[in-house]
């Protein structure tokens, strides 16, 4: 009877699965608006492209388990580039 006990609570804690979260945006009213997404899976690493409306200006925000960072993507004159919608 234990053992079964066992087996039953090993299968209703494998069927919970774990996973991310579902993302609202409907109400973030935020700096920056996301323009790509690139999600690694096997490096739990997430990779956001992101221009800030005001000064158009384009930024990358590259996304770890434990630590994050933002950075200006730059031209290859040095300038920071500047987002153009198509």
């Amino acid at each position: 009877m234990r053992r079964n006990a066992m087996i039953i609570a090993l299968a209703m804690s494998l069927l919970c699965a774990c996973g991310p979260a579902k993302e609202d945006n409907g109400s973030y009213k935020g700096r920056f608006i996301v323009v790509g997404k690139d999600e690694n899976f096997n490096t739990n690493l997430d990779q956001y492209i992101l221009y800030d409306p005001e000064t158009m200006v384009m930024y990358i925000f590259v996304k770890s388990y434990k630590s994050g960072g933002l950075s200006v993507i730059y031209n290859s004159d040095g300038t920071p580039k500047v987002y153009s919608p198509e």
